[in-house]
């Protein structure tokens, strides 16, 4: 008798387990993500953890809605009306200059500095504070890119094309010049290995959007391609092992070397994304099935799709920006500093709503409000 009931509770227990299985088998067809690496983490209490407010140093530099600003190298560069400025982390100005540039674009990376104008066809390329060397196009510029290495691309309008892209070396040299006739570059950038070239385009035709992100290699031929059909995307980024991640409103792609597609990852909206550290990737995004329309979460991804770490705060998230094992997030009124696996690193609250944060060197993050500039030590 003892047996039979048994069996008939082993039975019952089989039945359950393979409803749970189906269920969860269902659930992941539609796309939903179970978060298991967050299971047992604590969720930050961001005010318990804002109480170094004494490293923080503001300064006003007349920030405002049309400020151009950017970080290179430990100095804050902003335009504003032509007047370009270069700050150290103290506020002081240690170069200045008036563009003639009737609307210059300011774009950086961590030494490189590049000023162009807009719907105009000069550019100037820094290294730091000094002018390395400068250079004119024949037609309207639409948009520069400059890599850590200092390679440099410019999108450009060209007689008889839709646009055209411009590849320079660290030196001034052009290496080619990339031309379409029917796709608008957006956006383009040079590879770490100095050897690859990653251009997105965009393709409108009638009510049907493509989005083609091609790869070139230094000679300008295409090797490989990655295409999305009703998608626009919005960001591509380079990774220190020549790798590369194309980021659309919800999808986020990790690409090789070669130019293939490695794997993809869906979510509800993608809010941001960093390489933290060689081969690892900081994500703040809403994943799908969550209710939230802002992050409350960064999760930690490498490059072999593999889930390292997450972390969690109270609040949403308003912006987010990684480099060198550190986070740095903007929770509106106030600005957290983690390390990717959770100790905190700095913060403080803010005087006011914070509209931009950057990197100024290691150690050092700077916020802009509509009052002032910050720089946060940690």
């Amino acid at each position: 008798m003892k047996t039979k009931i048994r069996k008939k509770k082993m039975s019952v227990f089989l039945v359950l387990l393979l409803g749970i299985l189906i269920v969860f088998s269902v659930l992941f067809a539609f796309g939903l993500e179970f978060r298991w690496w967050s299971f047992g983490n604590n969720i930050i209490d961001v005010d318990s953890k804002l109480d170094i407010s004494s490293k923080i140093k503001e300064f006003s530099i007349g920030y405002g809605n049309q400020t151009n600003l950017v970080s290179v190298d430990g100095y804050l560069v902003s335009e504003n009306d032509g007047i370009i400025e270069w700050r150290n982390q103290n506020g002081d100005i240690e170069q200045k200059s008036e563009s003639k540039m009737l609307r210059p674009i300011l774009r950086s990376s961590k030494k490189y500095l590049v000023i162009a104008e807009a719907k105009g066809k000069k550019f100037e390329v820094y290294l730091k504070k000094n002018l390395s060397w400068k250079g004119e196009t024949e037609e309207e510029i639409l948009n520069v890119n400059i890599s850590d290495n200092g390679f440099l691309t410019v999108i450009k309008k060209y007689t008889g094309y839709t646009s055209a892209v411009d590849v320079y070396n660290e030196a001034g040299i052009k290496i080619f010049t990339s031309f379409y006739a029917d796709l608008l570059a957006t956006d383009a950038l040079v590879l770490p290995n100095n050897k690859t070239t990653i251009i997105n385009l965009v393709k409108y035709k009638g009510t049907v959007l493509k989005t083609i992100v091609e790869y070139l290699d230094s000679a300008g031929k295409k090797f490989s391609e990655i295409s999305f059909d009703d998608e626009l995307a919005v960001k591509i980024l380079s990774l220190a092992d020549a790798q590369s991640v194309i980021c659309t409103k919800d999808k986020l792609v990790i690409v090789s070397e070669t130019g293939k597609e490695k794997f993809d990852r869906r979510y509800k909206s993608i809010q941001s994304v960093y390489e933290i550290s060689k081969g690892i990737l900081a994500i703040s995004a809403v994943s799908k099935g969550e209710v939230e329309s802002q992050p409350k979460s960064i999760q930690f991804l490498n490059s072999n799709n593999e889930f390292q770490n997450s972390l969690m705060v109270n609040t949403s998230i308003k912006s987010m920006i990684a480099r060198e094992g550190v986070v740095v997030l903007n929770l509106g009124r106030r600005i957290l500093i983690l390390n990717q696996h959770g100790q905190t690193k700095g913060g403080s609250p803010i005087g006011g709503e914070i509209d931009r944060i950057l990197f100024l060197e290691l150690g050092k993050a700077m916020f802009a409000t509509n009052k002032s500039i910050g720089v946060c030590s940690y």
